[in-house]
């Protein structure tokens, strides 16, 4: 052994030591997001910017003071970068006094003028906005690059689904004991439904379904490893069976929140990773799929009655979205290039609303994110965060077809954005603090496993 070997392989070491450990923070920031109502405050908000930001600065200070580079160089993501940058800096904009630059005002439904020296309606939300935005890149840029390492982000899809477990077993807790006191957590919105620590029922049940979408991911991996290595006499419902337990606990949650898009978005972000699993066998697994069946459907009739019973109302919720859609559509032409700022919705809708949109509740959300980010940034800059998520799945797609195992953190940051874009067409939770967290987790330690090395066993290795 040579003296340069050791001395590397030492090095090597106290560098995955170290990530180790960052991975741990990470995952535990994660955990805390949701303890009070799921983040949705503001001095949450800004409290973890700040943590995420002295994290970053930590670990830049780390690299420089060890002579090292980046697990993954900012190269392999400098087009998400500068479009994410573009963003941030328009919004920066929003809140500066140049709008009579640009001769700007904010129309009203009336026809109406009202005059500000900013492009933002309201500058101060737009500013935290802002702080949120930065925090989701960085956190993004972090957990990209704590996933370089297979096993590493291996683990942290398991971490993360065992964190909405707990989540999940609280929230059936609550539900059950009606204890308001646990973790907080308060009945806000809707009685008779599962919330957890969350504000209303379909925040908590997106959450839900992006620890689903993590759980399926380990449990087909798994399932796929062991497939490969029977020969070794493992006894595979020994290895899978705390996997599917904690996948039943999630469902039951899911389906106590009687969300009925939160379910929807949720089946849909498992059945695209069990798809993505059958593809690998070529359809030789799509028997084993369907025996999840009964297990959903027996789930289903012990907590899911509500949800089944709120399927008879969707005509009558649509009628009333819809409208809301369509006052929200009209905003968006009254300003569609500049919006009304980020975070500017609460205040900017009123000058649109009007019955038959009830007027005796405060409509502070479009309930679409998409709807959301035109309205407050105009259909360009509005557009360059689904153009973002839409790049990165596409490099998750084109990841999952090179590779010849399946990996769960690839897997499960596909089901996570085919669960935030669904359930974004009816709602707004990847616009409340611990979901966007979750959701940020887990697309940057995917997005991480696109850039693993490939072993002539077809394992990815550091």
């Amino acid at each position: 052994m040579s003296m340069a070997g050791a001395v590397a392989r030492r090095v090597s070491s106290k560098r995955t030591a170290a990530h180790d450990r960052m991975a741990m923070w990470l995952i535990v920031l994660v955990a805390l997001s949701p303890v009070i109502i799921g983040g949705n405050m503001a001095i949450v908000w800004a409290i973890y910017a700040l943590a995420i930001a002295l994290t970053a600065a930590g670990y830049a200070w780390a690299l420089l003071r060890r002579h090292e580079g980046l697990a993954v160089s900012l190269d392999r993501f400098s087009g998400l970068a500068a479009l994410w940058g573009a963003v941030c800096v328009f919004v920066a904009v929003q809140s500066l006094p140049i709008a009579h630059v640009l001769g700007s005002a904010f129309p009203t439904r009336a026809g109406d003028l009202i005059s500000s020296p900013m492009l933002s309606l309201t500058p101060g939300p737009s500013l935290l906005v802002l702080m949120q935005f930065v925090a989701y890149a960085l956190l993004f840029v972090l957990f990209v690059q704590v996933g370089a390492k297979s096993s590493r982000s291996e683990r942290i899809i398991r971490a993360l689904f065992w964190v909405v477990v707990l989540f999940a077993a609280h929230g059936l807790l609550d539900w059950w004991m009606r204890n308001e006191a646990v973790l907080q957590a308060q009945e806000w919105a809707a009685s008779g439904t599962a919330t957890g620590t969350f504000v209303n029922r379909n925040t908590f049940a997106t959450f839900l379904s992006l620890g689903l979408a993590a759980g399926m991911a380990v449990l087909t991996s798994r399932m796929e490893m062991l497939a490969v290595d029977r020969h070794h006499g493992v006894h595979w419902p020994a290895r899978l069976l705390p996997t599917v337990a904690g996948l039943v606990v999630i469902l039951s949650a899911l389906l106590a929140t009687q969300s009925r898009m939160g379910l929807l978005a949720g089946l849909i972000g498992a059945f695209v990773i069990t798809a993505l699993w059958a593809f690998r066998s070529r359809g030789g697994r799509i028997v084993p799929a369907l025996l999840l069946i009964p297990l959903l459907a027996g789930i289903g009739l012990l907590y899911g009655a509500g949800t089944i019973e709120r399927v008879g109302s969707v005509e009558q919720d649509f009628d009333v979205r819809w409208s809301l859609y369509a006052q929200v559509v009209e905003m968006i032409a009254a300003r569609p290039w500049l919006g009304y700022g980020a975070g500017a919705f609460e205040l900017a809708f009123p000058l649109f609303h009007q019955l038959p949109v009830s007027v005796d509740l405060v409509w502070d959300r479009a309930h679409s994110t998409y709807l959301t980010l035109w309205s407050e940034l105009g259909v360009v800059f509005g557009s360059v965060p689904l153009l973002v998520i839409g790049l990165v799945l596409w490099r998750l797609v084109a990841n999952f077809l090179v590779r010849s195992s399946l990996s769960a953190a690839n897997t499960a940051a596909i089901g996570a954005i085919a669960v935030g874009a669904v359930h974004s067409l009816a709602d707004f939770s990847l616009e409340i603090h611990a979901v966007a967290i979750l959701f940020v987790a887990l697309i940057g330690t995917g997005f991480a496993a696109s850039y693993q090395r490939v072993t002539e066993r077809g394992y990815v290795a550091a």
